[in-house]
């Protein structure tokens, strides 16, 4: 809150954003919060954010998403993150950093604590992925069969299907599994190295607590990714982005915790949740978890332009020509996704992203001119 310029909150109305908006509130007699309202079921959060702004007392103010408005920004916001958007919630983080900059120049965030005290499903596959480690390989393989039927990625079946508990971590964190990336990728191997180094550190530090380890695993690099885009994408608006809950003393001692004390399955994030008990109304406390950003079929397939998007790039693919990426088997996920299968919707977005960042910055076919920021 130490700041010689004005300073607000983002606040979805989720727990993490909720907290830090409450207590800022308390140390400030006046703070501004900010939302951005995405019209889908299951990810509109905003009449959260509007109960905490009226518990809490805040200046309130609302972003509409629009999908048109995000198509447009895409090049733009990949220009500036310098990478491919691996997250697509990038571009409403851009979009309420750029609103919020007409009243303030530093946002708090809650970014951080669902990593930090056990906040995603990922953290319970662990126990099942092990459990389904135990049965017979042709079993998993047909589970995995059945889940992909039904449209579900099956994470920890995939997770199963690994020999050692490093290999179960990295694959309930993976978007897609090595045989169907062999199968896009012209490459003559996907190296996993660097990331079976970094999990066998954070098993050794877990001392058995695999969750615990999953977690720490997840703050060196899930998170990592986290903070990139953040810090990136407001940036870009001319914010600076602060992330209190990842204060190092507090951050810390959290880690120091067994995992159970911090979450557990059916109560995640418990010891958070204990702890703003009386800051918050019960009911922004309790709530669901709910995602923050955009479902990728409404991205690309609601939206005309963005529709568009995903063929042209496809029909005129760099990655393509270039012998990067097989046409077939990128044509059928492709087909599959407009067609309503959403198993892939997370490989196609990067697909996007990568075909766009290589014509940004390798083969300069999209020049910065263009750019709307």
């Amino acid at each position: 809150m130490v700041s010689d310029v004005p300073v607000g909150t983002m606040c979805s109305g989720g727990l993490d954003s909720s907290a830090v908006t409450a207590i800022s509130s308390k140390i400030v007699d006046q703070i501004d919060s900010y939302c951005i309202r995405v019209p889908y079921q299951g990810y509109d959060e905003s009449h959260f954010a509007k109960e905490v702004s009226q518990f809490t007392h805040t200046t309130h103010h609302e972003l509409n998403f629009d999908l048109e408005e995000a198509g447009g920004l895409l090049n733009s916001l990949i220009w500036l993150h310098d990478e491919p958007l691996r997250h697509p919630n990038s571009i409403p983080i851009y979009q309420i950093s750029k609103l919020a900059r007409e009243r303030v120049t530093v946002l708090l965030s809650g970014e951080g604590a669902d990593e930090l005290f056990g906040g995603y499903g990922v953290y319970f596959n662990v126990k099942t992925a092990m459990n389904l480690n135990k049965l017979p390989t042709i079993f998993l393989k047909l589970l995995l069969g059945y889940a992909h039927q039904k449209n579900r990625p099956g994470q920890p079946i995939l997770g199963g299907l690994q020999k050692d508990a490093g290999s179960i971590l990295i694959h309930l964190r993976s978007a897609a599994n090595p045989i169907l990336m062999k199968n896009l990728m012209r490459l003559p191997d996907i190296r996993l190295s660097d990331r079976k180094n970094i999990v066998t550190e954070c098993i050794e530090r877990a001392e058995g607590d695999l969750i615990n380890a999953m977690l720490f695993y997840d703050q060196r690099t899930h998170l990592c990714t986290l903070l990139d885009r953040q810090d990136k994408m407001c940036m870009g608006a001319s914010i600076e982005s602060r992330v209190p809950l990842l204060d190092v003393k507090l951050f810390n001692f959290i880690n120091s915790l067994p995992s159970n004390i911090k979450t557990e399955r059916g109560n995640k994030k418990k010891l958070f949740r204990s702890a703003m008990k009386g800051k918050l109304p019960d009911n922004i406390l309790n709530r669901p978890k709910y995602p923050f950003g955009v479902p990728l079929e409404r991205y690309f397939i609601d939206s005309k332009q963005n529709h568009l998007i995903i063929n042209k790039i496809f029909n005129e693919s760099v990655l393509v020509k270039k012998n990067i990426v097989d046409p077939k088997f990128l044509g059928s996920l492709i087909r599959k996704f407009l067609n309503g299968n959403n198993i892939h919707a997370d490989l196609i977005w990067n697909f996007v992203n990568l075909e766009l960042w290589y014509r940004i910055f390798i083969s300069k076919e999209i020049i910065q001119s263009e750019f709307i920021l």
